[in-house]
């Protein structure tokens, strides 16, 4: 039972971790072009 909620919550971590990495460097991508396109 410990196990399972301990893989549970581990997953539920990795989610959310990945998500919100995903996020950041979307808005890294996002404000990279932004200045190319400023610079071009």
């Amino acid at each position: 039972m410990v196990i399972i909620f301990f893989c549970a919550s581990f997953f539920l971590i990795g989610i959310c971790f990945s998500t919100s990495f995903f996020e950041l460097c979307k808005n890294k991508n996002y404000k990279l072009t932004n200045k190319i396109e400023k610079e071009l």
